[in-house]
Protein backbone atom coordinates (compact mmCIF):
# COMPACT_ATOMS: atom_id res chain seq x y z
CA UNK A 1 0.00 0.00 0.00
CA UNK A 2 2.75 2.38 0.23
CA UNK A 3 4.27 1.82 -2.89
CA UNK A 4 1.03 2.43 -4.53
CA UNK A 5 0.64 5.97 -2.46
CA UNK A 6 4.52 6.88 -3.42
CA UNK A 7 3.47 6.29 -6.71
CA UNK A 8 0.49 8.41 -6.45
CA UNK A 9 2.43 11.14 -4.98
CA UNK A 10 5.28 11.33 -7.36
CA UNK A 11 2.99 11.08 -10.30
CA UNK A 12 1.13 14.20 -8.76
CA UNK A 13 4.17 16.12 -7.95
CA UNK A 14 5.55 15.29 -11.83
CA UNK A 15 2.22 16.58 -13.38
CA UNK A 16 2.32 19.90 -10.57
CA UNK A 17 6.17 20.37 -11.91
CA UNK A 18 5.49 19.87 -15.46
CA UNK A 19 2.42 21.95 -15.43
CA UNK A 20 3.98 24.83 -13.60
CA UNK A 21 6.28 26.57 -17.03
CA UNK A 22 2.58 26.45 -18.99
CA UNK A 23 0.79 27.91 -16.24
CA UNK A 24 3.36 30.51 -16.24
CA UNK A 25 3.80 31.05 -19.76
CA UNK A 26 -0.17 31.39 -20.43
CA UNK A 27 0.26 34.67 -17.95
CA UNK A 28 2.21 36.01 -20.35
CA UNK A 29 1.02 38.61 -22.27
CA UNK A 30 0.09 36.63 -25.73
CA UNK A 31 -0.79 38.44 -29.34
CA UNK A 32 -2.92 37.30 -31.75
CA UNK A 33 -1.74 38.04 -35.74
CA UNK A 34 -4.58 40.01 -37.67
CA UNK A 35 -5.57 38.73 -41.09
CA UNK A 36 -6.38 41.02 -43.83
CA UNK A 37 -9.60 40.34 -45.20
CA UNK A 38 -11.17 42.09 -47.95
CA UNK A 39 -11.84 46.04 -47.63
CA UNK A 40 -9.20 46.02 -44.74
CA UNK A 41 -5.39 46.07 -44.41
CA UNK A 42 -2.97 45.15 -41.77
CA UNK A 43 -1.42 48.12 -39.76
CA UNK A 44 1.71 48.57 -37.32
CA UNK A 45 4.54 45.86 -37.08
CA UNK A 46 2.92 42.88 -38.79
CA UNK A 47 2.25 45.20 -41.64
CA UNK A 48 5.77 46.05 -42.23
CA UNK A 49 6.89 42.54 -41.53
CA UNK A 50 4.62 41.43 -44.09
CA UNK A 51 4.64 43.62 -46.95
CA UNK A 52 8.00 45.57 -46.55
CA UNK A 53 8.92 43.58 -49.87
CA UNK A 54 5.59 44.29 -51.67
CA UNK A 55 6.10 46.48 -55.26
CA UNK A 56 5.50 49.90 -55.39
CA UNK A 57 5.45 52.42 -57.83
CA UNK A 58 4.78 55.89 -55.76
CA UNK A 59 1.01 56.41 -56.40
CA UNK A 60 -1.94 56.77 -53.84
CA UNK A 61 -5.62 56.92 -55.35
CA UNK A 62 -8.72 55.05 -55.63
CA UNK A 63 -10.26 51.67 -57.24
CA UNK A 64 -13.30 51.91 -59.05
CA UNK A 65 -15.42 51.65 -61.95
CA UNK A 66 -13.69 53.02 -64.59
CA UNK A 67 -10.14 51.98 -63.09
CA UNK A 68 -7.93 53.57 -60.46
CA UNK A 69 -7.54 57.15 -60.49
CA UNK A 70 -4.24 58.37 -58.94
CA UNK A 71 -4.60 61.23 -56.51
CA UNK A 72 -1.43 61.93 -55.50
CA UNK A 73 2.11 61.09 -57.01
CA UNK A 74 5.48 60.33 -54.97
CA UNK A 75 8.08 63.64 -56.33
CA UNK A 76 10.67 60.96 -55.83
CA UNK A 77 9.03 57.44 -56.77
CA UNK A 78 9.07 55.54 -60.09
CA UNK A 79 5.61 56.69 -61.19
CA UNK A 80 6.96 60.22 -60.84
CA UNK A 81 9.81 59.13 -63.05
CA UNK A 82 7.67 57.71 -65.49
CA UNK A 83 5.52 60.52 -66.45
CA UNK A 84 2.51 59.45 -64.13
CA UNK A 85 0.18 62.58 -63.16
CA UNK A 86 -2.10 63.03 -60.23
CA UNK A 87 -5.99 62.86 -62.38
CA UNK A 88 -4.60 60.25 -64.56
CA UNK A 89 -7.08 57.08 -64.39
CA UNK A 90 -5.60 53.63 -64.84
CA UNK A 91 -7.50 51.53 -66.73
CA UNK A 92 -4.76 48.46 -67.08
CA UNK A 93 -1.86 46.42 -65.89
CA UNK A 94 -0.09 44.59 -67.99
CA UNK A 95 -3.10 44.18 -70.50
CA UNK A 96 -5.25 43.48 -67.94
CA UNK A 97 -7.92 45.38 -66.87
CA UNK A 98 -8.82 46.75 -63.48
CA UNK A 99 -12.29 48.92 -64.18
CA UNK A 100 -14.79 48.28 -61.26
CA UNK A 101 -11.89 46.54 -58.99
CA UNK A 102 -11.36 47.92 -55.66
CA UNK A 103 -8.17 49.75 -54.66
CA UNK A 104 -6.44 46.27 -52.92
CA UNK A 105 -7.46 44.66 -56.00
CA UNK A 106 -6.27 47.33 -58.11
CA UNK A 107 -2.86 47.37 -56.66
CA UNK A 108 -2.40 44.11 -56.58
CA UNK A 109 -0.37 43.38 -59.73
CA UNK A 110 1.86 46.01 -58.51
CA UNK A 111 2.36 44.25 -55.13
CA UNK A 112 3.17 41.33 -56.41
CA UNK A 113 6.16 42.88 -58.53
CA UNK A 114 9.71 42.79 -57.07
CA UNK A 115 12.30 45.55 -56.71
CA UNK A 116 13.08 46.30 -60.49
CA UNK A 117 10.91 44.26 -62.50
CA UNK A 118 8.38 46.60 -64.78
CA UNK A 119 4.92 47.21 -65.24
CA UNK A 120 2.82 48.39 -67.86
CA UNK A 121 0.22 50.55 -66.95
CA UNK A 122 -2.33 51.77 -69.54
CA UNK A 123 -3.49 54.85 -68.89
CA UNK A 124 -6.81 57.23 -69.07
CA UNK A 125 -5.57 61.35 -69.46
CA UNK A 126 -8.04 63.73 -70.62
CA UNK A 127 -9.51 60.90 -72.77
CA UNK A 128 -6.71 59.92 -74.62
CA UNK A 129 -4.75 56.54 -73.74
CA UNK A 130 -1.74 55.72 -73.63
CA UNK A 131 0.81 52.88 -72.25
CA UNK A 132 3.58 53.68 -69.93
CA UNK A 133 6.38 51.45 -68.22
CA UNK A 134 7.28 51.59 -64.68
CA UNK A 135 9.72 49.96 -62.63
CA UNK A 136 8.60 48.92 -59.18
CA UNK A 137 10.42 49.26 -56.51
CA UNK A 138 10.09 47.33 -52.70
CA UNK A 139 8.02 49.32 -50.47
CA UNK A 140 10.99 48.97 -47.83
CA UNK A 141 13.47 50.55 -50.40
CA UNK A 142 10.64 53.14 -51.94
CA UNK A 143 9.84 54.47 -47.81
CA UNK A 144 13.37 53.72 -46.50
CA UNK A 145 13.19 56.89 -44.99
CA UNK A 146 9.50 57.76 -44.83
CA UNK A 147 8.92 58.63 -41.12
CA UNK A 148 5.41 57.26 -40.94
CA UNK A 149 6.63 54.10 -42.39
CA UNK A 150 9.38 53.77 -40.26
CA UNK A 151 7.27 55.19 -36.72
CA UNK A 152 4.43 52.56 -38.33
CA UNK A 153 7.19 49.13 -37.65
CA UNK A 154 7.51 50.23 -34.02
CA UNK A 155 3.23 50.46 -33.76
CA UNK A 156 1.06 47.01 -32.27
CA UNK A 157 0.01 44.53 -34.85
CA UNK A 158 -3.64 46.49 -36.30
CA UNK A 159 -5.96 46.20 -39.00
CA UNK A 160 -8.21 48.76 -40.37
CA UNK A 161 -10.92 49.08 -42.25
CA UNK A 162 -12.58 51.76 -44.33
CA UNK A 163 -16.29 53.22 -43.47
CA UNK A 164 -18.56 55.58 -44.58
CA UNK A 165 -17.74 54.96 -48.27
CA UNK A 166 -14.49 56.12 -47.62
CA UNK A 167 -14.85 59.10 -45.33
CA UNK A 168 -13.73 57.28 -42.30
CA UNK A 169 -11.51 54.36 -41.05
CA UNK A 170 -11.41 51.93 -38.10
CA UNK A 171 -8.74 50.69 -36.57
CA UNK A 172 -8.52 47.70 -34.19
CA UNK A 173 -5.54 47.62 -32.80
CA UNK A 174 -3.95 44.02 -30.46
CA UNK A 175 -1.99 44.48 -27.03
Amino acid sequence: MKIVHCLATLTSAAVFALSLPVAVRAQQPTYITPIEMKGQWLRGSVAVNRHENDGMIGINGKGGETGYKVETVRPDGPAAGAGILPGDMIVAMDGTSIKGLDTQEALRPIARKKDGEIINLTIDRNGQSKTVSVTTWTRKHLLAKDTDWQNEGKLPPAVAQIILAGSASVTATLS
